[in-house]
């Protein structure tokens, strides 16, 4: 913005200097200064120059903290062509460090959204690659919301739009961050080529141009066939992916058409795959559904992610060697950012070789169409069977990873409530903390026949033990009591609407490396009778399967023997597990806890657990709905939030409380996140006791209990 005038207003400034400088000279063969008379006046800067951080000298500079391998510099613009001819600009270095690696730019004073809820930025990279933009709230410990939006590389300036409408940012926002690639570690001292970016004017504005994004004008394509005329297919390819439009190799059932995209997985990333520009911005109106088809010689989980919008479905390929129509559902969860391309991954997980096994590693696709709603519910055909009891020839087909080793074995352990002769058995040796194993179901669940699945476990100890219903991208966890044979329920009422599930995962332990190999007893399970239900006998199994259970601060329940820390509290008091101090009405618990919020404390002081106390928990339906009981002294909000395991968060939720001086229950409803980034595998929960803007007048005492997830 203000381009030409800023290049005018510097050369003035720096002619301005220039003659300063050398008026100021009194010897040698330079001009001489003439008494009485006035210095050269700089040149009045353009009203509304300095409105964005524009890096410019002429500007108040933003305060650049690096972080963890970010390295940020003001420099010299060295493109100044395009949409950007400024002077200055910042330069984004991204060393090895962390993943999450970037910048924070500290402001002068809090956002002022008033004047708009998002931000454009203009930037520059050599290459394709996703940008984070991140509002930081002052003391909110698990970070701001923040938005993605990708760079098309090409080594030119593009401007992109971070829109955070409709998000109610609480105030103060007093900083900016941006992170490129986060999630991968940066290189810039051995690869600078590819880890060196540059931005530059990031502005407040009203709304994203034509909706956001980074992309070109104009709607996406509805419909990609990859037939001539519809040309040019813009790919870019990552780690490993090879993507291509070639003659369709396979011109026969659902599939007649002469051209088809193809996909080759090569040795790199176990997450290779390809971004496939689409034209422009989705038009949700036509539909938030999408359909594609897919040739594959294997069974194969392909994952369709649109970015900018950060939302991905995964599917499976049932493997019959011919085209498959597979559906992915985003219905209610298109109303973040613009997307512009679509990422394609062909097992996620897996590192390709297509070098040494075209036949498993290519793959077709074709035909992504922009749907009402998945024909006969998505998937990739035929339904799944309502009860696997591991007898019989099967076949029982197992993918493991990271560790995970699933076989069927005789039972070990005939006896109590499983006489069956075979089970399968989980070994999980070292690895990964998430090592696994993914059951192929032979097809898609079937919902009529209940949103529930139970499952028979054997365990020698307390494990807490996730299934994950592939596709659908839904995940339970229940806790086996480690006592030989217990049922589990996992309940998934309410949150079956998406693309079709095909297989299930199971993670035992999840968050903890496996050691099968030096201690056995600990580290294998058993599991058998995995059966679909209407509902959980006696209200479901291990926490309900919510993915936590109840914080009741009791002996032998939940919160008392979590790791709380206090935040922004003067000498930050530990938060005190004591005995109900009115035991009696709603509350009869016998220990609560207790929380002092300081005269001195910010107004949004409050504890924490430490990350893995609770779940992991994935927001849905059955648990979105939060009570709390709260016992204080003064009227004011109480706020709850929670947070993943990258400190990744959702801003809290404010309820304030309606009586003093006995015990309320407090009713925070969550149903806004759920399918949300920050909302899935949740394993933290914050409080904010106290959160009273207008400040304090004394210590206040807090006192909570009996923190439940629920079902509206």
């Amino acid at each position: 913005m203000h381009a030409l005038a800023l290049k005018r207003l510097l050369r003035k400034l720096t002619l301005s200097i220039s003659v300063l400088f050398l008026a100021s000279c009194g010897q040698g063969d330079g001009p001489v200064s003439i008494a009485g008379t006035a210095a050269t006046p700089l040149p009045p800067i353009p009203p509304g120059f300095c409105d964005a951080i524009n890096f410019e000298i002429v500007c108040p500079p933003a305060t650049i903290v690096n972080f963890n391998g970010g390295a940020t510099t003001i420099i010299d613009n060295p493109d100044p062509t395009g949409i950007n001819d400024s002077e200055k600009v910042a330069q984004m270095q991204k060393f090895p460090d962390e993943v999450f690696g970037g910048t924070k730019l500290e402001l002068d004073s809090a956002i002022d959204f008033g004047a708009g809820e998002a931000y454009t930025i203009k930037v520059w990279s050599p290459r394709s690659v996703e940008v984070l933009f991140k509002l930081e709230e002052t003391g909110n410990p698990g970070g701001g919301f923040s938005a993605t939006v990708n760079h098309g590389g090409g080594g030119t300036w593009e401007e992109l739009c971070f829109d955070f409408a409709g998000q109610n940012v609480p105030p103060p926002v007093i900083a900016l961050t941006i992170i490129f690639d986060n999630g991968t570690q940066g290189a810039a001292d051995t690869d600078p080529g590819n880890w060196t970016f540059y931005y530059d004017d990031i502005e407040q504005v009203a709304s994203c141009p034509g909706g956001g994004g980074g992309g070109g004008s104009g709607s996406a394509r509805a419909l990609t066939d990859f037939e001539d005329a519809g040309a040019p297919y813009t790919f870019t390819d990552f780690d490993g992916g090879t993507a291509t439009v070639v003659d369709n190799p396979d011109v026969s059932g659902i599939d007649v058409s002469a051209r088809v995209g193809q996909m080759q997985k090569f040795a790199g990333e176990i997450w290779a795959g390809t971004t496939l520009d689409m034209g422009g911005d989705v038009d949700w109106s036509g539909g938030e559904v999408w359909t594609m088809k897919v040739r594959s010689s294997r069974v194969v989980p392909v994952l369709f992610k649109w970015e900018g919008l950060n939302q991905e479905r995964s599917v499976d390929h049932g493997g019959s060697g011919t085209w498959e129509e597979l559906c992915f559902d985003f219905t209610g969860t298109t109303g973040g950012a613009a997307a512009t391309e679509l990422s394609l991954i062909f097992d996620l997980g897996v590192v390709g070789d297509a070098a040494g096994d075209p036949a498993n590693w290519t793959f077709e696709f074709d035909d992504i169409t922009q749907v009402a709603s998945c024909p006969g519910g998505g998937g990739g055909g035929g339904n799944a069977p309502t009860s696997t009891d591991f007898e019989g020839a099967g076949p029982f087909t197992f993918s493991d990873f990271d560790g995970g080793v699933a076989t069927v074995i005789a039972n070990p352990d005939a006896s109590g409530i499983n006489l069956s002769a075979t089970v399968a058995q989980m070994e999980k040796f070292a690895g990964q903390p998430w090592g696994g194993s993914t059951l192929d179901l032979g097809g898609a669940v079937d919902w009529s026949a209940g949103e529930v699945y139970t499952m028979k476990v054997w365990s020698s100890r307390v494990v807490d033990v996730l299934l994950k219903l592939e596709g659908l991208n839904q995940e339970r966890t229940a806790t086996h009591g480690g006592t030989g044979w217990e049922l589990l329920c996992f309940d998934f009422s309410g949150a079956t609407g998406g693309a079709a599930a095909t297989a299930i995962t199971l993670i035992f332990d999840n968050g903890v490396m496996g050691d099968a190999a030096g201690d056995a007893a600990n580290w294998t399970f058993q599991f058998d009778d995995i059966e679909q239900v209407a509902s959980c006998p006696g209200g479901g199994g291990g926490g309900g399967g919510s993915g936590s259970a109840d914080i009741d601060f009791e002996a032998a329940g939940a919160g008392a023997g979590f790791t709380w820390s206090t935040f922004e509290n003067v000498d930050n008091p530990a938060l005190e597990i004591v005995a109900n101090p009115v035991s009696g009405g709603i509350n009869t618990s016998a220990t609560v806890a207790r929380f002092t919020a300081r005269l001195g404390g910010q107004p949004w002081a409050g504890v924490e657990t430490a990350h893995g106390d609770i779940g992991p928990l994935t927001l849905d339906a059955t648990n979105s709905t939060v009570k709390i009981m709260v016992y204080k002294s003064v009227i004011s909000d109480v706020g709850v939030k929670f947070a993943i395991a990258n400190g990744g968060a959702q801003t809290e939720i404010k309820v304030a409380n309606t009586v003093i001086d006995q015990w309320e229950e407090l009713t925070f409803d969550f149903s806004g996140n759920i399918g949300l980034a920050e909302s899935i595998n949740i394993d933290q929960i914050i409080v904010f006791g106290d959160f009273d803007l207008a400040g304090r007048t004394q210590d206040n005492i807090v006192y909570f209990d009996n923190i439940a997830f629920t079902a509206p």
